[in-house]
């Protein structure tokens, strides 16, 4: 940092010694680097109006032709926009932030490269244990790899060989256990004919297709089931399942609603998980670095903490940029590095919403922790889905219930008045689902009451989602929602808004107005999947009028909706302010 920084820095009087400005301006430098520009779909493909296909095809981008094989006979045959800019990064082992719509293919963006750097490993591990020569390892991380940098933790013994036999897995972090059986009925849907075994990992075991075939390739759960495990009945179960063990063979994370897990719901447990993951990465890191540079682990703890931090964020390469040889002689022919076959660990932080604005967001750490991760992005997100229709309905106090049978009784149609009055439906029509949000379990119990009592006569199925439910009847609803041939409609809590993918969901009523504008993305986010179309309604009752008509403020410019994310920060303080919410960008003046 120069003289005349520092001495302007003192000048503020916020510190009198050249060493606390130097402290000063390295923790700004740390919370003002910016998030990289994110690679939008739309600058990158355009397939004309289509608003979710590439125009790409698996047969064109994956290499795995039984992949493409397997992905084809569950009508997977073009990709999406997201999952053709997420491909290639992942496939290469690249860590990513894939930040992306509502219903545009995440799920799939991340499993098909990361399985098929699963099946070259188990490939090279089968050729290993045979004695046959094998290549580099699949998808080795690039030497600038993301690796958070802190000493602690890094062991004496990272020179150890793995004692879990070289085993590499997939794990997969969702919020709940809806969206983890969804992963794996997707896993397990499509991909278990190539041999990949998936495991669901509850807070008392571990379950998958065929234990006979050794450690799963892929696990599903939970952080506080996976902390849960490993802290109860987990090193009973095996090794793997200790947290030393989630160290070696956790190769490839992924964070389902990365937003979601990393914003403090999920407290101590998801940090705990993380700290064990970085720790191994250090070990990792560090032990990679002295391979490349032909160097013991005892020369790495001999030098400068900035070349022990350029081994961890850029390995051997780092090291010598920053001046390793100075400190200890290398063993470098023609000055190259050594090949090793340390793998460094690969993330996938996955997300429909992705906070950006302010130091806290967990789109600013993650730039800090990870700076070195690939950020991608949809094309609308943190905007409304285009192809669905928005429609609005002010309410009053006592209006809410009244106003949701009439909506429901005009899109079920045929359904209620065939039964109502003996004609006969249009049988071969789409059957309507719809979802209804509520604001908490006591509203759905209510919502759920009237309208069995409304639609009584019809040929209608209505179902309830909610916590004071037993996993069994939330799973019951679920299965009802996806196979129910009759019309169904779902009143739910804002536990199914996140992740839920049925086809075919037409209608999503805001029966409670959602309480930030995150959770009306998310909630709308149930319909207009996959290209298909959609309706949203929202029945607005006077205490969300101004919420209400910021989001449709900014629906209508087709302007992100992150600056009205949170409602009881930043939305009612500019409210408070202004008397309106001031979108970003704009001067308003101050509320007399």
């Amino acid at each position: 940092m120069s003289h005349s920084l520092c001495v302007a820095l003192e000048s503020t009087g916020l510190t009198t010694t050249r060493g606390k400005a130097m402290h000063l301006h390295h923790c700004i430098s740390r919370f003002s680097r910016r998030i990289p520009p994110l690679r939008t779909f739309s600058r990158l493909y355009s397939t004309g109006t289509d608003v979710f296909y590439s125009g790409k095809t698996y047969e064109e981008v994956v290499e795995n032709k039984e992949l493409v094989k397997l992905l084809a006979q569950s009508n997977f045959e073009q990709l999406s926009l997201s999952q053709v800019l997420a491909y290639p990064p992942l496939s290469r082992g690249k860590s990513v932030v894939l930040a992306a719509e509502t219903g545009s293919g995440k799920t799939l963006a991340y499993l098909v490269p990361l399985i098929e750097s699963v099946m070259k490993g188990k490939i090279a591990a089968a050729e290993a244990a045979e004695g046959s020569e094998v290549g580099a390892t699949p998808a080795a991380a690039d030497d600038d790899d993301d690796v958070l940098f802190d000493e602690k933790d890094v062991d004496d013994d990272v020179g150890e060989s793995s004692r879990f036999h070289g085993r590499e897995a997939l794990l997969v972090l969702c919020p709940n256990a809806m969206l983890c059986e969804q992963v794996v009925k997707v896993v397990r849907g499509v991909f278990q004919p190539a041999g990949i075994t998936c495991a669901y990992v509850s807070s008392q075991n571990v379950t998958y297709e065929d234990s006979r075939e050794g450690f799963p390739d892929i696990v599903v759960t939970t952080p506080v089931a996976l902390h849960s495990l490993m802290t109860g009945v987990g090193p009973i179960i095996g090794p793997e399942w200790t947290f030393d063990g989630l160290r070696e063979w956790a190769r490839y994370v992924v964070l389902d609603e990365a937003d979601m897990l990393l914003g403090g719901a999920y407290g101590k447990k998801i940090e705990y998980l993380m700290d064990e993951l970085r720790a191994g990465d250090r070990e990792r890191a560090a032990k990679r670095a002295c391979q490349e540079l032909g160097i013991e682990i005892d020369a790495y703890w001999s030098m400068p903490r900035h070349v022990r931090k350029a081994a961890q964020l850029h390995g051997g390469k780092g090291m010598l940029e920053a001046g390793a040889q100075d400190h200890v002689k290398l063993s470098l022919q023609d000055g190259r590095l050594h090949t090793s076959k340390v793998w460094l660990r690969q993330y996938a932080f996955v997300a429909a919403t992705m906070p950006q604005e302010g130091r806290e967001t967990v789109g600013a750490k993650l730039a800090v922790d990870f700076p070195n991760l690939e950020w991608i992005s949809g094309g609308q997100l943190h905007k409304t889905i285009r192809n669905v229709d928005f429609r609005w309905l002010d309410v009053g106090p006592n209006e809410q219930v009244d106003a949701l049978a009439r909506l429901i009784e005009e899109e079920l149609g045929d359904a209620v008045a065939s039964t109502r009055t003996g004609a006969p439906g249009s049988d071969g029509a789409q059957k309507p689902r719809i979802i209804v949000f509520t604001k908490n379990t006591a509203s759905s119990k209510a919502v759920t009451s009237r309208l069995e009592a409304a639609f009584e006569d019809a040929n209608v199925t209505i179902v309830s989602y909610h916590k004071g439910m037993t996993l069994q009847d939330r799973a019951d609803a679920l299965q009802a929602l996806r196979n129910e041939e009759r019309a169904i409609v779902l009143v739910c809590t804002d536990a199914t808004a996140r992740g839920l993918d049925v086809p075919g969901v037409s209608h999503v009523i805001h029966a409670d107005f959602p309480a930030s504008a995150v959770d009306f993305l998310h909630r709308s986010g149930r319909t207009g999947r996959a290209g298909a179309r959609g309706v949203v309604t929202s029945l607005v009752q006077p205490e969300s009028v101004d919420l209400a008509d910021a989001i449709k403020e900014l629906m209508d410019d087709n302007d992100s909706m992150e600056g009205a994310f949170s409602r009881n920060r930043s939305f009612r303080k500019k409210h408070k302010k202004y008397g309106r919410f001031v979108k970003r960008g704009e001067v308003g003046e101050l509320s007399t």
